[in-house]
């Protein structure tokens, strides 16, 4: 039987420029999230997406660029098409 490796190996994630939360559906239950964007708007229907799919996030609103935080192990970032 070949061994999978897990796509998440940290239960730790900062999400940059989140939108409304598209990728919420592919996290692995237990991963806690900070997800950040400039848009109240996004915020908001990212939240709501966080609620739909039952997922721990913080959310941030702020210009990644200025944002100062401590190390997370992993970062995703899926810039727009």
């Amino acid at each position: 039987m070949e061994a999978k490796t897990p796509l998440f190996c940290t239960r730790k994630l900062l999400e940059v420029a989140v939108g409304a939360g598209a990728n919420f559906s592919f996290y692995p239950p237990g991963v806690r999230i900070t997800a950040v964007d400039f848009s109240p708007e996004m915020l908001k229907r990212a939240r709501k997406a966080a609620d739909e799919y039952g997922i721990e996030v913080a959310f941030i609103q702020s210009d990644v660029e200025t944002l100062t935080f401590r190390p997370i192990p992993l970062i995703l970032w899926c810039p727009p098409l």
